[in-house]
């Protein structure tokens, strides 16, 4: 999926650039110096200082840009990083605004650049080992981040999204033993861990995972890494809960109002 977004990415940084080249140099002379300020930003690699607006209706970056803070804004949305803000960019950015509660609106403006570089600044440092959680009760919030989709609903969603940064530590949400630590056709990287009493759940989409098939884990324990592997258009956890291996929906698990199993990990 990602590799037919970036030919079109490509393609349209193509466009861009062969039209550029029909321009005066009088024109070109202003998009240059724009840039510069974003380049040094970018080759200090930490500064998040917001870059002034470079189109007439006041957004930083729109589809069509090709420059350093591209990269940057890619970078922070754990994307590829091609520095051409084309349609898997500004779909990211569209998914990153509806998760934030900004208007969707795909281009890059104030409100975004600030929510999307406090998030990133958010999720920077490494998250520290949670204290072990009791086995039952209930449920662990499995990641710190916005849910974005509900269980259920036209596509019969078998679990809920949550939206967080790339690398963003992924808990989880009890006791139990890891059942399943690999990948899965659409879901991509995922861990699957058994609770007992015919109770399991599983974290998908992880950049990377942290816990192997068999192991004992207990609640708030790190398991994995929030990611974009699979079938996916942004960084988020796809999260679920099973019984007797039917999805079920997770709200009243994470409300309280079910709880889980007081089954120690093994």
């Amino acid at each position: 999926m990602f590799e037919s977004y970036l030919a079109a990415e490509r393609r349209t940084g193509a466009l861009r650039r062969s039209g550029a080249a029909a321009v005066s140099a009088a024109l070109l002379l202003s998009p240059v110096l724009a840039l510069a300020p974003a380049a040094s930003q970018a080759a200090a690699g930490s500064s998040t200082t917001q870059p002034r607006a470079r189109h007439a209706d006041g957004t930083i970056l729109r589809r069509g840009d090709v420059n350093a803070t591209v990269a940057r804004v890619q970078r922070a949305l754990g994307i590829p990083v091609d520095r051409i803000f084309g349609p898997l960019t500004r779909r990211a950015v569209a998914d990153f605004q509806s998760a934030a509660g900004l208007p969707r609106t795909g281009k890059v403006d104030g409100p975004t650049w600030r929510a999307l570089f406090r998030a990133a600044r958010s999720a920077s440092p490494p998250a520290p080992a949670a204290a072990a959680g009791p086995c039952g009760g209930r449920m662990t919030m499995p990641v710190d981040g916005t849910r974005m989709s509900a269980f259920g609903g036209v596509r019969n969603h078998a679990g809920i999204d949550i939206a967080a940064p790339v690398g963003t530590a992924v808990r989880a949400a009890g006791c139990g033993t890891v059942m399943l630590a690999g990948r899965q056709s659409g879901y991509g990287k995922m861990v699957c861990v058994d609770h007992g009493a015919a109770l399991s759940t599983c974290y998908a989409h992880l950049s990377s995972i942290a816990a192997a098939e068999g192991a004992s884990v207990t609640a708030g324990q790190v398991i994995g890494r929030v990611g974009m592997t699979g079938r996916t258009s942004g960084p988020h956890l796809h999260f679920e809960t099973r019984r007797d291996g039917r999805p079920q929906d997770p709200a009243p698990y994470l409300a309280g109002s079910r709880t889980m199993p007081a089954v120690p990990a093994r």
